[in-house]
């Protein structure tokens, strides 16, 4: 069986310097990715880019960064192989920040906010 393996942390951008990720690990992942290619699947993983625990080596893996660079994988995986499962285990945020307004509701121009005023923000 040919198996798609998402796993790990993704993140999405504040603006060029700030991010809203998670503390997920990869753990979940890495398990079905070794279990299922231990049993004689052919396995590919997806691994956020922030993963402290990976399959091993032999395992094909490509990383991700925001939900947008997996769902591009995902893509073009799909186009590539014909998956007869797939294990969505990686974490994503729930939205992205699409602008950033200061306490008076002016959208901010900057590239990276001042960290002094992050308290006055809001996204």
């Amino acid at each position: 069986m040919n198996v798609l393996v998402s796993m790990g942390p993704g993140y999405e951008p504040i603006d060029q310097v700030r991010r809203i990720t998670n503390h997920s690990t990869g753990a979940l992942g890495t398990s079905l990715c070794q279990h299922l290619h231990r049993s004689g699947h052919q396995v590919t993983c997806l691994l956020g880019q922030g993963s402290v625990i990976r399959p091993q080596p032999d395992i094909p893996q490509r990383e991700f960064t925001t939900s947008s660079s997996l769902l591009a994988l995902f893509q073009e995986e799909a186009s590539r192989h014909h998956f007869h499962a797939v294990f969505h285990a990686a974490a994503l945020g729930d939205y992205e920040v699409a602008s950033l307004h200061d306490a008076d509701g002016h959208a901010l121009q900057a590239q990276k906010f001042p960290a002094a005023r992050a308290r006055s923000l809001s996204a």
